[in-house]
């Protein structure tokens, strides 16, 4: 199966073997790290990268890994993906990463809006969610402009800079989406 799909400004397709310094680049930027996790060696950043290049579906454990590609300049700004949490009630969790000189750009919502929706339509779940860092004011907001609802507060949810963190918990239903059509 080919995952490609488009936005009015991006661009989306799976990740493969070239695109290894994007995704090492990703995963051991300070910046890009400081609500996910430490940031990765650049050796486990490659072993991880070589493990997301497994085929990838709805029934798979590890995520689907897409490239987000501004289409304007051709340039490939960052990763997002989304991967299984339930296969039985069809729920999934989304995620995203962008070099720091593409934030604050307006494509964190655009991108997070087009994976929803092709989510929803494409891979048949019923339940996206994701759990912000408490501290991520952005990624919070991206997720509420993207119809993403509060649900729950996750408790001692994330572990960073040495202690355990809650974390908001935003869900978003099929039938709740506004912009699947």
């Amino acid at each position: 199966m080919s995952f490609f799909f488009k936005s009015a400004s991006l661009s989306f397709r799976q990740l493969k073997n070239s695109d290894k310094e994007l995704y090492i680049s990703l995963y051991t930027d300070p910046i890009v790290m400081q609500y996910i996790a430490e940031p990765l060696s650049k050796t486990t950043a490659a072993r991880m990268f070589e493990a997301q290049l497994k085929p990838w579906g709805v029934k798979s454990t590890h995520m689907l890994n897409l490239v987000i590609t501004e289409i304007s300049s051709d340039l490939d700004i960052g990763v997002c993906g989304v991967v299984t949490r339930s296969l039985l009630s069809k729920q999934a969790e989304v995620g995203m990463v962008f070099l720091p000189e593409f934030h604050s750009k307006g494509y964190g919502t655009e991108t997070l809006t087009r994976l929803s929706k092709y989510a929803f339509k494409e891979l048949g779940y019923n339940k996206l969610s994701g759990p912000p860092f408490p501290s991520n004011k952005a990624s919070i907001k991206i997720m509420q402009k993207s119809g993403y609802k509060f649900e729950a507060t996750l408790r001692q949810n994330q572990f960073l800079n040495g202690k355990y963190h809650d974390t908001p918990f935003y869900t978003l239903l099929k039938d709740e989406c506004t912009y699947l059509d």
